[in-house]
């Protein structure tokens, strides 16, 4: 039974759907009926959707669907690439090669960097314990910032209310001393 959190909305549903049959992240923003000013709040909001757990989560199991549907599994993939590399009599020395470097990749028998859980490339050179301490010192730093400016926006806005609040007591005294003397004080 799927979680509540896993719930979609109407709108991300028809998203996801549209990803999925069309392939183009634009088309299926428009068909979800996103709507953003400029190319680029587009393609970041895009780029939020589409990092959206839930919405991950759908669009894979979609295209699990999809892939069912058809009859294509990660087995008969694979079974079909080694049936070129092994066919020499049908096969072009490119179409093996290019299969073999397929069937390397599913694999992951050749990776020349490593993949670490903050999304970064770490190139082989690099210690990937440092480089996971130094990430996340950078989130750190990253969180003191947005701290730091969220504590700034504070500032701003208690300041901007104080402002407010002197110039409307500044204009009831005004208004005060109108109806007092019956004359419209210097501004």
């Amino acid at each position: 039974m799927p979680d509540v959190q896993d719930k979609l909305t109407l709108q991300m549903e028809r998203f996801c759907l549209a990803i999925v049959n069309t392939g183009d992240k634009y088309k299926a923003f428009e068909i979800g009926r996103y709507k953003a000013k400029t190319r680029g709040a587009e393609t970041s909001a895009i780029s939020r959707l589409l990092r959206t757990p839930k919405i991950k989560r759908r669009i894979e199991e979609l295209n699990r669907e999809y892939f069912s549907a058809l009859g294509i599994t990660e087995e008969r993939i694979l079974g079909n690439l080694a049936e070129i590399v092994f066919n020499k009599n049908e096969s072009n020395q490119g179409d093996r090669i290019r299969a073999l470097e397929l069937l390397g990749r599913a694999r992951a028998m050749w990776t020349d960097k490593l993949q670490h859980q903050y999304g970064g490339i770490i190139p082989p050179d690099v210690d990937p314990a440092q480089a996971i301490a130094d990430s996340k010192a950078m989130i750190e730093h990253s969180k003191a910032r947005g701290e730091a400016s969220k504590a700034k926006i504070k500032a701003l806005a208690e300041e901007a209310a104080k402002t407010s609040t002197k110039q409307v007591e500044s204009k009831e005294v005004d208004n005060t001393q109108k109806n007092q003397d019956g004359v419209i004080p210097p501004s």
